[in-house]
Formats: C-alpha cells, structure tokens, sequence
C-alpha cells in the first residue's frame, strides 16, 4: 500500500497577530480526558503559577477542578469564541498522554501567532518543533511546569509568536495550498497508473 501525507488545511482567517506575549494564561480546547492530559497540565499551569483556560468538556472535567482550582473552565464555543480564547492565551497546549494525529486546534492557535507546548507523541509535535513552541515528554509534570516557566520570558514568547505566524500564515495548511498539494498528489497517481496501462 502507497501513503501520501496531506496535513488538514487550517480554515483560521488569517487577521492580525496576538500579542501572546502580553497575555497570561495557558489555553487547552479539546475534549477534557486523563489521556489527552488535561489533569497533567491543570497541576503544570497550578506549579507554575499561571492562569489556565480550558474550553471543551469531558469526563476529567472534576480532576482538572481538584488539581487546579483556579481553572477558568468554558464549554464547547463556536468559532469565535474558540478565537476569543486564542486572543487571551500566551500559549496553547495539547499535552496528550497518548499519540495524537495533527493536533489541528495547534495550528489553528498557531495561524494567530499563538505558540504551542505540545507532548513529544504528539503528531502536532512535527509542526511545533523548537521554532513555534516546546516540546516535553508525556505525563511529566516537572517537565510541563518547566516549559510553563520558561514563557515567562516576553521576548520568548514573542519570537515564537512571531515565527508561528509567518509560518502558519502562508504554509502548505493554508486551504489554497493544502488544494494544490491534493491535486498535486492525485495527478502523481494518475501519472503512475498510466506508466502502468501503457
């Protein structure tokens, strides 16, 4: 069997960077479960002292209360209100204790200039890598409230805003460019298959 890697496109309208580096808070929109590690990053975001917004629902939603009382939880939200969370985060996390595929809500905040810390098994940890956010290995919490601490420096923060959105802005995930890559990937097997008939 042939594979041929096409990352989702990233729909987020391309608008004007935010200023992560002014903002304060952890942000993590998904769906709240032990093994995405939500309760990991709710103790991280406590140890560290920073703010943590988590939007969606799920069945860790009491864990992630009892680790972090502070904890600003948010249901599911439409589009704008996923942006209005983007707007007030320093970075966004996807901390997942088991192998994530792309992580597409990353490179959503990403496409805003948001950078990420994302779990070294995650498969956004491809699009994140040492230019747009941190890495750290899954379920460890000193690792986790390290990386938290480490974006506490501003002009950190802002370089990886910064590189996140040239890069995320005008990417191969852009929708125009994710259609060329398709098209792209369709005529290679067309071309192969008729190599094959004639």
């Amino acid at each position: 069997t042939r594979h041929w890697t096409l990352q989702n496109p990233v729909n987020e309208a391309v608008g004007p960077r935010v200023a992560a580096e002014r903002n304060r808070a952890v942000v993590c929109v998904g769906r709240v479960t032990v093994e995405k590690g939500c309760v990991v990053l709710a103790k991280a975001a406590a140890r560290a002292r920073m703010p943590l917004v988590v939007m969606g629902e799920g069945p860790a939603l009491e864990q992630v209360r009892q680790a972090n009382p502070d904890v600003d939880i948010r249901p599911w939200g439409d589009r704008a209100a996923v942006d209005r969370c983007f707007a007030d985060a320093r970075v966004v996390a996807l901390p997942s204790l088991w192998y994530e595929t792309g992580g597409l809500v990353v490179r959503e905040a990403m496409a805003r200039g948001v950078p990420a810390i994302v779990t070294t098994i995650s498969g956004a940890s491809d699009a994140v890598g040492s230019a747009h956010g941190l890495l750290v290995p899954p379920g460890d919490v000193d690792a986790l409230t390290n990386a938290l601490c480490r974006l506490r420096d501003d002009a950190l923060v802002r370089r990886l805003s910064e590189q996140a959105y040239r890069t995320m802005g005008t990417g191969p995930q852009r929708p125009a460019a994710h259609a060329d890559g398709l098209v792209n990937i369709y005529r290679s097997i067309l071309a192969e298959h008729r190599a094959q008939v004639a």
